[in-house]
């Protein structure tokens, strides 16, 4: 599986992101969320990168992270993490914690890619307190196992 191939239909994206179609709708319309797919005649697909993407963006506005600065984040930073995440370079020697603080801890969103285990707490300290983390090998293996979870059995399988 390539990770940026556009091969999931959007009610796959949504089943394993763990959000409605009119949310995603929403997402696209009012914040750009997925903006190379939009506009095009006949059906979205959808990257293992992107359901990853929108799989964040369920998890940061469930924390409470507003919509369009977990959509910003995501789509400006994270399509790199998730694929070298698909092709396993965060394993062993790149951390695949994220740590991000949204703009009420200082005029602007901040965030740090790949926190080691051990700066973690200096992360929290610097974003004064206010810190959400991501896993991204997490994250993506949560996507994996979604998508095998929807997979349709191919002919011949029992």
């Amino acid at each position: 599986m390539e990770p940026e191939a556009p091969e999931f239909a959007t009610s796959i994206l949504t089943r394993v992101a763990g959000c409605e179609a009119v949310t995603l709708r929403a997402w696209r319309n009012r914040n750009g969320l997925f903006p190379a797919t939009m506009g095009k005649q006949g059906w979205n697909r959808f990257s293992l990168v992107d359901v990853c993407i929108a799989r964040t963006v369920v998890m940061m506005t469930a924390s409470g992270i507003a919509a369009g600065e977990a959509i910003w984040f995501a789509e400006t930073y994270l399509r790199t993490p998730f694929r070298l995440a698909h092709t396993k370079d965060l394993d062993g020697d790149m951390s695949g914690i994220v740590a991000f603080a949204p703009k009420g801890t200082s005029e602007t969103a901040t965030f740090r890619l790949y926190v080691e285990p051990h700066d973690v707490a200096a992360a929290i300290s610097e974003f004064g307190g206010l810190v959400t983390l991501l896993d991204i090998n997490l994250i993506h293996a949560q996507v994996i196992a979604g998508l095998e979870a929807t997979a349709e059995p191919k002919k011949g399988d029992a």
